[in-house]
Parts: structure tokens; C-alpha cells; sequence
């Protein structure tokens, strides 16, 4: 009986006709390869460069920067509260906190965590860290340290290149350009509230306006006399509406122009009948009415 020729593949990809007698020699005499401690390694275990242990992984704590902003001001922060103001400066310095968030920190109370600031002064604080903060800008280099012709290319055409040097350059004037250093503040915006489709009791404290409260009466002690009723019906009902309702009430359209009104008359020395002479604001016998209606219901 003839023995059976099998078909094997080669190394390099031929093949050839081989009786099975000799596959059997050839796998008989293949030797397998010791394994190392390579082969059981994961493939993705590779070794982690070690960084530049100089190099720092942290921003600079600016407390110079800190120090010549509090420094510069024209006021002093009693000594309980200078490290609550160094936090705020150093958080705007680090432009990790907006103007507006940095103003609202600093007029913030300080039962609140705030530093208890007026408006001025915390204008002032914005101010001298926009000024600060753009000190510590690399320069910028101008027009003028260009270059006034432009590099050899020696990839280009020569008609192009010939086209490239017969062209006049018109350098540009140094004096063109000028970088504003000045710092700018900033307008504090604030978010617009609609007013809900079902209002209740509370809600017509929270979202009361000028327009309102003169539509209550045109005198503005029968005025104040009928929105502080508001509070008494509430507070009958329960205490927790009550308080609810001053919460609203500190959040009302009024309120707020009251407010800026009397901090305008804090801040400047005109008087409160000047800063009121305007119809469309709030008057000063309407401003008596609301400070009358807050002494009778025992909140100022």
C-alpha cells in the first residue's frame, strides 16, 4: 500500500508535497521555546515615565500680589475678618472667581461668611485686583519687532519669488497699536424672574413692585397700610407664612430699589429728597411709609 502524500506549507509560503512518514519526522524534531516572564506580562504594562519632580503641579499662591492689593486700599479690615479678605483676593487674582462673584463675597455680611463691606469699598477691591491681575500679563511684543521681508523660500517658483521681492512692503507704524492695561469693571448683571401664572399670597409679596404698591392707594401711608395687612393676615394663619413672607419680601422688585436707594444715600453726600426727585422711583414720603410699616410689624 502507497503512502499517503500530504500537502505542507513552508516558512516562506510555498508548498510542497510530503509523505505523512516525514510530517511526522519533522513535527517529531520541532522544539518549543522555554517561556519567560516576558510572555505572561500584560500587554499594557508598560513602564510610567518619571516627570521633572521641579516642575510645579500647583499654581502660585500670589501672596505678594495679595499682599500689595490690601496694601493699596484706602481702608482697613478689622482683624477677624482680614483672612476672609485675603481669600477673596486671592481667588480673583487666580481669576478662579468672577468681579461679580468676588463683590458679591465682599458685601456679603459677616454672619454669612462675608466680609461686610460697602459698595465703594468693594469697587475699590475689584479695581486694584484688575490692576494686579493685568500687571502680571507677560508683554505683549508689537507690530514693530517683526520682520519688514519676508523668508527665503527656496521651494517657490522664481517668477513668484521674483513678484515676492519686487513688491514694496509698507511696514506698519509702531504707534498703531497701543494695548490698553487700564482695568475695566465689569456691569453686574442680575437674572430676570417671570412672574408665575397662579400667584398666591406670598407670591404677590415676593414679586410686589412700585407699580404695585402704588396701585394700593395713592397715598402712600394707606399704601403701606394695606401691604403690611398682607403680613398680619399671613401671620395669623401660621407663623412659618410669616416668615415666608419676609423672606419674599427681601426679594421683591420694591424691596431692592428701596435698598439701593438708601445705600446710594450712605454712600454719597446728597440728601435722600434729591436722590427721590425722580417720579418714576421711589419718593420720599413712600420711602417713610415702607420704613413705618417694617417699625409696626417689629422686623427693623
Amino acid at each position: 500500500m502507497a503512502e499517503p502524500i500530504i500537502l505542507v506549507k513552508k516558512a516562506d509560503g510555498s508548498f510542497v508535497r510530503v509523505p505523512l512518514s516525514q510530517v511526522k519526522k519533522m513535527q517529531g524534531e520541532g522544539k518549543k521555546m522555554p517561556a519567560t516572564k516576558d510572555d505572561a506580562r500584560p500587554l499594557l504594562d508598560e513602564a510610567v515615565p518619571v516627570g521633572n519632580a521641579n516642575l510645579s503641579r500647583v499654581s502660585e499662591s500670589r501672596q505678594n500680589q495679595i499682599d500689595s492689593v490690601i496694601k493699596k486700599l484706602s481702608f482697613v479690615v478689622p482683624a477677624d475678618y482680614s483672612n476672609r479678605l485675603r481669600i477673596v483676593v486671592q481667588l480673583r487674582l487666580k481669576e478662579i472667581r468672577s468681579n461679580e462673584q468676588t463683590t458679591a463675597a465682599l458685601i456679603r455680611e459677616t454672619g454669612q461668611a462675608g466680609v461686610g463691606l460697602t459698595w465703594s469699598q468693594a469697587d475699590e477691591v475689584i479695581k486694584r485686583c484688575e490692576a494686579a491681575v493685568a500687571a502680571s500679563l507677560p508683554a505683549v511684543r508689537g507690530p514693530g519687532a517683526l520682520a519688514n521681508a519676508t523668508p527665503h523660500n527656496a521651494f517657490v517658483h522664481s517668477e513668484v519669488q521674483s513678484f515676492e521681492q519686487a513688491r514694496p512692503l509698507s511696514p506698519v507704524a509702531p504707534e498703531s497699536f497701543k494695548l490698553n492695561s487700564e482695568p475695566r469693571v465689569k456691569t453686574v448683571m442680575h437674572d430676570v424672574v417671570s412672574r408665575p401664572t397662579e400667584v398666591g399670597p406670598i407670591d404677590e409679596i415676593r414679586y410686589v413692585t412700585l407699580i404695585d404698591f402704588r396701585r394700593l392707594s395713592h397715598n402712600p401711608v394707606e399704601a403701606a397700610a394695606r401691604l403690611k395687612q398682607k403680613f398680619v393676615n399671613l401671620q395669623g394663619e401660621s407663623i412659618l407664612l410669616y416668615l415666608d413672607a419676609w423672606d419674599a419680601w427681601r426679594q421683591s422688585p420694591l424691596y431692592t430699589d428701596y435698598v439701593k436707594l438708601v445705600f446710594a444715600y450712605l454712600e454719597t453726600p446728597r440728601p435722600l429728597a434729591k436722590l427721590s426727585a425722580d417720579k418714576h422711583g421711589l419718593q420720599l414720603a413712600e420711602i417713610s411709609a415702607i420704613v413705618q410699616m417694617e417699625k409696626e410689624l417689629s422686623v427693623v
